[in-house]
């Protein structure tokens, strides 16, 4: 581990066992090599350490080296005879190490030696994907080079182009583009790039794949992006032709969204455009209802102020106080009292905003609405 080749010399000359190992099976060529200590390897290697050992996990010396980017030491192994194309008990190859940490060098090595660039773990990811989610181009544009798949799907169907939109990295994204990767393809889930950009927040990633063509999606993105607060994202699908009071398939709008959130500011930037601040999605759930379960007092206090039905019911039969009462805000709690909010509803099974109250331990919300009640 210190790369003391001459200690390690003195050691082996004395007897000791070259592969002997810890109880993870690591062998001393393992650390070295994941240590990046050429001096060390090669007189472990002199030694006849087996260069292909592996740990419990699978894990090979190549396969430290070449997630380290210790390109020397990852070559000296390889010309020692280290496999470049095996893998980990997960599936993983010294190819996918270097590429998720983006070890360019080390990656053009292993592919110079016959590594599968096409290669997948046991989730389905491969080395084209794991660069393109940790945002490493220059790794992106290498594996394309030597004939990466942009086409291939993990086991939840995404692709590299997702992958790279996952974390909002516009550069991988741009790279992969340019190869003619399907800006509309959709996971298992139905998930676009763009939703995955949105998500992201990053307004460079979701600019690209926009100027790439994307258009799938672009609505779910609007209403990920007021989720998470990422007003510019907003913006920007708006200003691309989103339909404002755009609802998904649940029902779910834009400020239910953004009050789910807690959003504050993006619910009163749609609120400045004139968006229906009333509408319920197909559970009944208002905004001001998602702001009181999620626990946005000031979220609340804006959809108050619009004079928004206070005593809105979902299909639950849950109120916006009974929300409040049960996220402890008792400001709001009063402040909703005052617009009319009746402390006397109840849900369907029963519980009132009080019985919320109690239920979660908040005494002066129930010992406020208790002084109401009487």
């Amino acid at each position: 581990m210190r790369g003391d080749a001459v200690r390690l010399q003195s050691l082996l000359g004395s007897g000791t066992k070259v592969d002997e190992t810890d109880r993870s099976e690591r062998t001393a060529l393992t650390y070295a090599a994941a240590q990046g200590n050429l001096a060390a390897v090669q007189v472990l290697l002199d030694a006849g350490a087996a260069v292909n050992a592996r740990d419990v996990e699978g894990v090979s010396p190549l396969m430290m080296a070449a997630a380290e980017g210790h390109t020397p030491v990852l070559q000296l192994l390889i010309a020692k005879g280290a496999s470049v194309r095996a893998a980990d008990k997960d599936g993983m190859t010294a190819l996918m190490a270097a590429a998720s940490t983006g070890r360019a060098d080390a990656v053009r090595a292993l592919l110079d030696a016959g590594a599968d660039v096409n290669a997948a773990n046991s989730v389905g990811s491969t080395a084209l994907m794991s660069a393109a989610f940790g945002g490493y181009a220059d790794s992106v544009e290498l594996l394309l080079a030597r004939g990466a798949n942009l086409a291939a799907k993990d086991r939840l169907g995404r692709t590299a182009l997702m992958a790279a939109a996952i974390q909002g990295f516009a550069a991988p994204l741009r790279a992969l583009m340019a190869k003619g990767a399907d800006v509309e393809a959709a996971d298992a889930q139905g998930g676009t790039p763009l939703v995955y950009a949105a998500a992201a927040g990053n307004i460079d990633a979701a600019n690209a794949l926009l100027e790439g063509g994307a258009k799938k999606g672009m609505a779910a993105g609007y209403l990920v992006a007021a989720s998470k607060c990422h007003d510019d994202i907003v913006q920007l699908f708006l200003a691309r032709g989103v339909e404002l009071n755009a609802r998904d398939e649940g029902g779910h709008t834009a400020p239910i969204a953004a009050a789910m959130g807690g959003c504050a500011g993006t619910m009163k930037m749609l609120v400045s455009k004139g968006i229906d601040v009333t509408a319920a999605n197909a559970d009944g759930l208002t905004p001001l209802l998602a702001a009181a379960f999620s626990g946005s007092a000031e979220t609340m206090q804006l959809l108050i102020d619009r004079a928004v039905d206070v005593n809105a019911v979902d299909k639950l039969g849950r109120t916006a106080l009974m929300g409040a009462s049960v996220r402890g805000l008792l400001e709001t709690v009063k402040l909703l009292v005052a617009k009319g909010a009746d402390p006397m509803a109840h849900d369907k099974e029963g519980r009132s905003a009080a019985g919320y109250a109690a239920l979660v331990g908040e005494q002066e919300v129930l010992k406020y609405l208790q002084s109401v009640i009487k």
